[in-house]
This record gives C-alpha cells, sequence and structure tokens, in this order.
C-alpha cells in the first residue's frame, strides 16, 4: 500500500545501514539517530557530539539538540524519541521503513503514535538521479577504468606454465592476488571495494563465485567490480570477462553472442520500456542462438539472473531489470549484465553503467573499453 505523504516519515538508524538516511542527511553518522521527513524538510535529533557537524554538513533543516528535550532528565531512548516527535509533528501517525526497530516502535505504540510500514525500501526520488549523483558515479567508474587497466597488464606479462597454470613475478597468478590487487588499488584512489569477483575455467559458471586458487590460460575470467566512493557512498558496478591464450570457437561464439546481447539491449533501453520487455528478449534472443536457460537444474545453466539493476549508495536498487513490469523512467541509472553460464564452457558476463534518458541511455561506462582476448 503507498504511504500517504500527509503523515511524517520516522527514521531511526545510522547511515551505514539505512540508505535513505544518507541521501537526505548529505552526510555520514555513523551512530544511531532519529529524523523526520516531512514536505518541509528533514528534521534531525542530536546529540551534542554530532550537533554542530550535522548543522554545518547536513542538509537538515532543523536540528534539534537532546539535551533540549531532556531538561537535565534522564530520559529512555524512546520517550526521547516521542518527544522529538511531539516537538516536530502535531500529527500522531508516522510512517517507519519495514527495518524500523521494533522494541522502538512497541514503545511509540505505548506512547499513544499510530505506526504505518512503508514497503518501499528506496526512497522514490533515490530513484531519478541528480547531475551531482551522476558525477559521483563518474568518479568512481575512472577508478574503474584504472583497475582494468591494471589488470589487463597483469594478464599481458603473465606467463603460461605448467598445465596452463599463469605465472606471474616467479609465483602462481590467483584469483586471491588479482582480488587483492584491486582492492588496494581502489583503496589507494579514494573508494572501497570489497567481495570483488575473480573467477576462472568452471568457477566462472557460478555468477557470485568470488573465485578461488589458480587462473589459468585458455578458460574465462570473470571480473566483477563494484567499489564505492569513500565519501560520496556512490557505487559503479562494471563486469568484464578474459581470457589469456585462444579461446576454442565454443568460447569466442559465446563471448560474441553475449556481447551482441548487451548491444541490443542497449539499443532499446529508453524512458518507458517495461523491464519484463527487455528480459524477455534477452532471453529469446539467447534461446535462438542455441543457449537455453535452465533455472531448475542441478546446477542451474544459462542465464539465470536478471539483466540488470539500479545502482547508486546502494550497489542493487530499483528499478530491477527482470520480469517485472516496471517502466523505466528518464534519469534511471541501470546496469546491463548479460551472461551465460555452463559448467563444461565457463561463464561469460559483461556489465556496464546506462543513464536512461528520454529517447535512448547513455553509456556511462563507455571508455571502459577492452578486448577480451590477451595472447
Amino acid at each position: 500500500m503507498r504511504m500517504s505523504n500527509n503523515f511524517p516519515q520516522l527514521f531511526f538508524s545510522n547511515t551505514r545501514v539505512n540508505k535513505n538516511l544518507k541521501y537526505l542527511l548529505g552526510c555520514s553518522i555513523g551512530d544511531d539517530i532519529a529524523a523526520i521527513k516531512q514536505a518541509t524538510g528533514l528534521s534531525v535529533l542530536a546529540s551534542a557530539l554530532e550537533i554542530n557537524r550535522l548543522k554545518s554538513e547536513s542538509n537538515g533543516t532543523e536540528i534539534v539538540a537532546v539535551e533540549s528535550l531532556s531538561a537535565g532528565k534522564k530520559l529512555s531512548q524512546s520517550d526521547l524519541i516521542s518527544a522529538f516527535i511531539r516537538r516536530i509533528t502535531k500529527k500522531k501517525t508516522v510512517i517507519v521503513n519495514e527495518n524500523f526497530p521494533f522494541k522502538l516502535a512497541s514503545d511509540l505504540l505505548a506512547n499513544g503514535f499510530k505506526i504505518r510500514t512503508d514497503p518501499r525500501n528506496v526512497l522514490a526520488e533515490r530513484l531519478i538521479k541528480s547531475r551531482r549523483e551522476i558525477e559521483c558515479i563518474g568518479k568512481v567508474l575512472r577508478v574503474v577504468k584504472g583497475c582494468f587497466e591494471r589488470v589487463r597488464e597483469i594478464l599481458r606479462q603473465s606467463k603460461i606454465g605448467e598445465n596452463g597454470v599463469l605465472r606471474f613475478r616467479n609465483g602462481e597468478l590467483t584469483s586471491e592476488f588479482m582480488r587483492e590487487d584491486i582492492e588496494n588499488f581502489c583503496y589507494a584512489n579514494g573508494c572501497l571495494a570489497e567481495n570483488t569477483i575473480v573467477s576462472c575455467g568452471r568457477q566462472s559458471a557460478e555468477p557470485h563465485c568470488q573465485g578461488h586458487g589458480p587462473i589459468c590460460a585458455n578458460q574465462f575470467i570473470v571480473m566483477d567490480l563494484f567499489p564505492f566512493d569513500k565519501t560520496s557512498g556512490y557505487y559503479a558496478d562494471i563486469t568484464r570477462t578474459f581470457l589469456r591464450g585462444i579461446p576454442t570457437e565454443a568460447q569466442a561464439n559465446m563471448y560474441e553472442t553475449v556481447k551482441v546481447t548487451q548491444e541490443m539491449a542497449h539499443e532499446k533501453l529508453r524512458a518507458g520500456i517495461r523491464c519484463s520487455k527487455l528480459m524477455g528478449d534477452t532471453l529469446k534472443f539467447f534461446e535462438s542462438k542455441g543457449y537455453k536457460t535452465d533455472r531448475a537444474a542441478s546446477i542451474p545453466c544459462g542465464m539465470f539472473h536478471s539483466l540488470g539493476h539500479g545502482f547508486g549508495l546502494e550497489i542493487h536498487e530499483e528499478p530491477y531489470v527482470s520480469n517485472n513490469t516496471t517502466l523505466l523512467k528518464e534519469r534511471n541509472v541501470v546496469t546491463l549484465e548479460p551472461g551465460l553460464y555452463y559448467p563444461e564452457i565457463g561463464g561469460v558476463r559483461i556489465e556496464d553503467d546506462f543513464l536512461i534518458t528520454d529517447k535512448s541511455s547513455i553509456k556511462l561506462s563507455a571508455e571502459i573499453a577492452y578486448d577480451w582476448v590477451i595472447d
């Protein structure tokens, strides 16, 4: 049920956990705080530790000091927040998200308030990206570009050793080494990268396998990088598939099919198109080329994940480019990441980031071009 805009929205969290709060505040807060969003602006309840910083750094239109409500009395957290609500609004009904603390909700009910939950996990305004947000994403994309330039150079310098294992700097080239190098590069350039995917061979046929052990020649190497900027908190999400050596005909055909599929989806990507249309066309094209999808198999194969997803302050946000009726809107930012996965061949995924416009879309990651075969 869609919530009425007439009711204030109450938050109690920190900006690491609640990205809606991060979006509204415009700065980071490590400790849990209370905030109320209304049409008139954002009101924030803060202690003396945070009050000055919030006044200077946040988007809060009213900053209320905890001390001004307690008047020297030792009040419980629930009583403080109840007093805060009464200070900010005359309404007795507040909207909270589905992850709102249960104990606090129970106490507010006992204090005479009514609570409604908002089924939306992401504020509607977060889905329409501003110019500033696009710039924040672009900053991360430049770091990702540098990462992939390093990746290509490491693979180019690697030597093919015994049993096809790649060797680099007198040792085996492993997923762990590549992941550490990527994440260190991101950190040195103002971004944090966690759980980076570097998977090779059969591991690459599992879309979320982080990868472990030696990287080998003549096999697919899937690298999925999704760092976020340490200052702004905005993500980018790019996947590339490499092969060091000489691909077989089956590998080359599979890669080219995924590449063409993404290009076709990009051509259709625009405001007003239904997500299920993009997803359905992708599956039909793969099927027409002989790449069947079986999600129910003991080892799923084909394309068994969404075509893409929104992102911003979270790596996965609405809209989800999958089998749903959502219509894409102008200034949505989404990934397109078609992939094919077969254990006997490996996996291929190509993922780029796009800004939806009225009649088309802009490939934000266009500069992260590459040759997938490194011989």
